[in-house]
């Protein structure tokens, strides 16, 4: 017969170990305890920055607006210009024709003014003739240059082809005889249509019109040393929070009391 006495006690229950609460200041320990090498760090990438980009030559930009009503102006249009026609507006603008006769009325070698983008506005039937460069005076007379330059080219194609349609037409009425009243009739409105090809070669449209001239730039687009001591200083911020982050992690003494306790029970 068993006693109970005898009969074996259960094991006590071990608790369970409780995790350990957030410790938002532990996290933030290593920002704090090397905030004046972040602040340091950061001060000298913004400062280093500003004083290397206000060194560098200024660059300014200006451009002209041009709206085009016929991108093709020796034949109606219909309808307004396609995004095509608009980027072969564009290509052409830029085309070594349009820049000797620019450069020409400007009395200057090529290329002197700066580099000169035309850029098709989305949306839009205009283009931006824009001028990049060191001299604000010279390159909104540049912009403005390559704007008359390219008008007077559209214009004298539509005089040619005025003038060629007059030429053909004059050639045919040479072939018809003076007399018979059929002949007569034709004579006639073949001298209309001369009158008419002569107008419009006097009168002709370039198809565009000059929207809003180039102005001369009073601040530089190029360099911007607030802006980019001011990304430098976020980035170097940035990158030193990480250092601070390593460093405590490369830094072997206890500083907290959890660590004693996870190491010594």
């Amino acid at each position: 017969m068993s006693q109970v006495g005898d009969q074996p006690q259960p094991a006590p229950q071990r608790a369970d170990p409780q995790p350990e609460p957030l410790d938002l200041g532990a996290y933030l320990r290593p920002i704090r305890r090397w905030k004046w090498v972040i602040l340091a760090i950061a001060i000298v990438a913004a400062g280093g920055t500003y004083a290397l980009t206000s060194r560098e030559h200024k660059v300014y930009t200006t451009a002209a607006l041009v709206y085009v009503q016929n991108p093709t102006p020796a034949t109606p249009a219909y309808g307004p210009p396609t995004t095509q026609q608009l980027q072969d507006v564009a290509t052409l603008f830029t085309s070594r024709a349009i820049t000797n006769a620019a450069y020409g009325d400007l009395h200057l070698p090529i290329g002197a003014g700066g580099s000169v983008v035309v850029t098709p506005q989305t949306g839009s039937s205009f283009v931006a003739v824009s001028a990049t460069g060191p001299s604000p005076g010279l390159l909104a007379r540049v912009a403005n240059a390559y704007v008359a330059a390219f008008l007077a080219s559209q214009a004298r194609t539509v005089t040619l082809a005025e003038q060629t349609a007059a030429a053909a037409a004059n050639a045919t009425l040479q072939t018809i005889p003076t007399t018979g009243s059929a002949n007569q009739i034709q004579r006639q409105t073949l001298l209309g249509q001369i009158a008419a090809d002569n107008a419009a070669a006097r009168t002709a449209s370039p198809g565009a019109t000059i929207d809003q001239p180039a102005y001369v730039p009073l601040v530089p687009s190029a360099p911007t040393p607030k802006k980019d001591a001011l990304f430098a200083g976020v980035i170097g911020l940035l990158l030193a929070i990480g250092l601070a982050f390593i460093l405590d992690l490369a830094d072997r003494r206890l500083v907290r009391v959890s660590s004693v306790q996870s190491i010594y029970g």
